[in-house]
């Protein structure tokens, strides 16, 4: 028998609260242990209910995601982090994986996109709604420029992004779907072609050329 999956909504939106509690409402297997737009209440209710997902806005003005992980690891930390977004660009501003959430949805997802994102998160995976991980990993003009000057291949270029944002390499080789062996064999080409040595030298590098910041 499947473990329902304790859900806790913080979003500053009534309208969007109301319709992802309404999705889980009907839907078994889901639990929506509470809802709240401040991010106090966010970690008091979270404590309290030690729910699988934090369903958690990017969008909310206060929001500090670091001290939220921080506040979270100590205090609840079996609770998953899902990130929800109004758009792509401000999904874009956090490294999300980084500070330790599990990815990204849009507001505009469907219902069964939602109700999957929430299923993948609460087993530890990652989840991005596609069009957040086609403009993370799209080869721009000036990173397309940056690969003919150095040698380096699409996929090699996909992984200088993701360094660059604090992936490790298990994260990498789940949204890439590859193995961990095959990241370490495309890192260590980045390392050779962009004649560095060192997975801080290389995030170094993806910054200074304008690969860790995307608008």
């Amino acid at each position: 028998m499947r473990k329902t999956i304790r859900v806790l909504i913080v979003d500053d939106v009534p309208m969007i609260r109301e319709g992802i509690r309404s999705i889980l409402d009907e839907q078994h297997g889901f639990d929506c242990v509470g809802e709240t737009s401040a991010v106090s209440n966010a970690l008091s209710l979270s404590q309290t209910h030690q729910p699988e997902v934090l369903l958690l806005s990017l969008d909310i003005s206060e929001l500090s995601l670091p001290e939220v992980m921080a506040s979270l690891q100590q205090f609840c930390p079996q609770t998953q982090v899902l990130a929800i977004s109004q758009s792509i660009s401000n999904a874009l501003k956090h490294r999300l994986v980084a500070e330790g959430a599990k990815g990204c949805i849009l507001q505009n997802e469907t219902k069964k996109h939602i109700l999957s994102a929430l299923h993948t998160v609460a087993q530890g995976k990652l989840w991005f709604s596609q069009p957040i991980l086609q403009k993370l990993l799209e080869n721009e003009p000036h990173t397309n420029n940056l690969a003919l000057k150095t040698g380096l291949t699409q996929r090699e270029v996909e992984l200088l992004k993701l360094l660059a944002r604090g992936w490790s390499n298990a994260q990498i080789a789940e949204l890439l779907n590859i193995t961990e062996r095959t990241v370490k064999f495309h890192t260590g080409n980045i390392y050779h072609k962009l004649e560095i040595s060192s997975r801080a030298q290389a995030i170094s590098w993806a910054w200074q050329h304008g690969l860790g910041d995307i608008p």
